[in-house]
């Protein structure tokens, strides 16, 4: 027993050394928010205005709803890579991943569609199409969900890919908070086959945010409608899950104590001058905003060790 803290510090030494190696490396893979896109050669969607992504190290999940991500691979043209996933404990959380194809229309850069990936996934199996010779970028939607009953603690995840024998990771201390819902979210399983187009995928988090804010005084705000096959997204199934999670927060936690969150970050005092002209940190943060949002209203449940 008297090993157990030194193994523990030992553990968190070396987990800190090879976050701090993936950052100095610049490696082909890496882990960032659902609202910052990239075209197939690198360069982010013009429209998200993000200057700086997000890279996704430590991010909080909540229990029972799919928390969503980006996988970002980085290759030299031509390069074949295979992608996988990896989990400690094994097998924790279940996981998906969509694979997505994109292109620039009139209106400009899209996602056309997405593609439900089993893993591991080997970039010679795309279409011929889809593996331009000047191609260097694929990213991947990962979701991820805790079960009802996964404790409040860390775990880890790991994304990896494989490329000419050398192995890259980007690890993940996923921090399970102390949130759950009673019931998973309707049409949580479902695989939505729409996408948002050029539009910015804050979108639906801007009408979550202001139906809560906007809501008369102790009542919910009304659940954002998915619409279902080819016209859902999984932007806004993700919106949806964030409005169960901010309904479940203002249930634990008081509403006052989420609405305190959302003045300060979104800078108001009075929150029916607001709601009459709603302003969102775009300026800040680009479309990333409801992704710094999320993680402090998720502090209200504290910071598992």
């Amino acid at each position: 027993m008297k090993t157990a803290a030194p193994l523990l510090r030992m553990t968190r030494l070396l987990f800190a050394c090879s976050l701090l190696c993936l950052l100095a490396a610049g490696q082909p893979i890496r882990v960032g928010t659902i609202f910052t896109r990239y075209t197939p050669t690198g360069e982010i969607f013009p429209q998200d205005r993000v200057s700086a992504p997000v890279e996704t190290l430590s991010p909080p999940l909540v229990r029972g709803v799919w928390n969503s991500f980006r996988i970002i691979v980085d290759v030299e043209p031509g390069t074949v890579f295979r992608l996988f996933l990896a989990q400690n404990p094994e097998d924790a959380m279940q996981t998906r991943v969509f694979r997505e194809v994109v292109s620039k229309g009139p209106q400009g850069w899209e996602v056309e569609r997405r593609v439900f990936t089993p893993l591991p996934f080997r970039s010679s199996s795309l279409p011929d199409a889809e593996r331009a010779p000047d191609r260097t970028t694929y990213t991947f939607w990962l979701d991820v969900r805790p079960p009802h009953d996964y404790p409040s603690e860390r775990l880890k995840l790991e994304a990896q890919v494989l490329i000419q024998g050398q192995w890259f990771l980007h690890p993940m201390e996923i921090r399970v908070v102390d949130l759950s819902l009673p019931v998973p979210p309707p049409g949580q399983a479902d695989l939505p086959l729409g996408t948002l187009g050029e539009r910015t995928a804050d979108l639906p988090f801007q009408d979550v945010v202001r139906g809560f804010i906007c809501a008369a005084p102790g009542a919910q705000g009304a659940t954002i409608r998915v619409e279902e096959g080819s016209a859902g997204t999984l932007e806004a199934h993700a919106a949806r899950a964030f409005d169960f999670v901010l309904d479940a927060l203002a249930r634990g936690d008081g509403q006052d104590g989420v609405r305190g969150v959302f003045a300060n970050f979104l800078g108001y005092q009075d929150p029916q001058t607001w709601c009459r002209k709603p302003v969102y940190p775009a300026a800040t943060y680009g479309s990333e905003w409801p992704a710094v949002l999320e993680n402090r209203l998720l502090r209200l449940r504290g910071n598992p060790y």
